[in-house]
């Protein structure tokens, strides 16, 4: 009987060790979704979040540059905040609509401007967890901004 019980107690011991040694594994999956055919509600959810600012592309004889401590951060209220060198600022985004000249074919321009950012950006889409927001305008820029 105590050989019994002794065996039931070492089993039990084995097994909560065993079930409270291992750890749940998450794996994060990137995102790849295009933003132009999304409503303003799926785009607001998918960038929702503090982004931090890798690169920029473009301009009339296209040059590639890396800021420095520059973060984005987007609110589901349409909040824009806007840190660099440590020191934020607010704004709120407006967003437009715009109808292409094919029929049905609709985006959404994000006016995002204060002191630190002043453009009206196609949110295009999220690739490998990096968002990318073009100028809406010839010759303008790429923001590549990877979340932080």
């Amino acid at each position: 009987m105590r050989k019994n019980i002794f065996l039931c107690f070492v089993l039990v011991i084995a097994f909560l060790s065993i079930f409270f040694s291992c750890k749940k594994k998450t794996f994060k999956t990137p995102i790849n979704i295009s933003l132009l055919d999304k409503s303003l509600d799926s785009i607001k959810y998918f960038i929702s979040g503090k982004w931090k600012l890798a690169k920029e592309i473009g301009g009339f004889s296209p040059a590639t540059t890396y800021p420095n401590n520059t973060y984005w951060e987007f609110t589901n209220d349409s909040n824009f905040i806007c840190t660099k060198n440590g020191v934020a600022q607010v704004d709120i985004i407006n967003w437009h609509k715009i109808s292409t000249p094919n029929p049905g074919d609709t985006f959404y321009i994000a006016e995002l401007k204060n002191s630190y950012v002043f453009i009206d950006g196609i949110v295009d889409e999220i690739r490998n967890d990096t968002l990318i927001i073009h100028d809406y305008c010839n010759d303008c820029y790429g923001h590549y901004l990877v979340r932080y």
